[in-house]
């Protein structure tokens, strides 16, 4: 055991992440999905803004599936780990004893 302080981890400086999120190009088919998504919003300002989350949220979920990151069938979720299964599917389900 040795006696000391314990640095913190810096986290991943966010100018590395955003020049690797501005690279990744999108297609047509992508801003079609995006206006879908944002066509019931009637304020333009909004709507704006909202397009930005959208497209923002495609790029990372790009990212992530160009890096190995997997699909868990039933959730859609983007997850590293074990090949077949979400973390989420993994938990087994419990069953509560009832408080009645």
């Amino acid at each position: 055991m040795r006696i000391g302080v314990i640095q913190p981890q810096l986290p991943a400086a966010p100018q590395c992440w955003g020049r690797q999120l501005d690279r990744i190009v999108l297609i047509a088919c992508d801003y079609a999905l995006i206006e879908r998504a944002v066509a019931s919003i009637a304020d333009p300002q909004l709507k704006e803004k909202a397009c930005k989350v959208f497209e923002h949220f495609l790029k990372i979920s790009l990212w992530k599936r160009r890096h190995g990151f997997k699909e868990c069938p039933k959730y859609q979720a983007l997850y590293r780990g074990h090949p077949s299964l979400y973390p989420i599917c993994r938990v087994p389900l419990r069953r509560f004893p009832s408080h009645n």
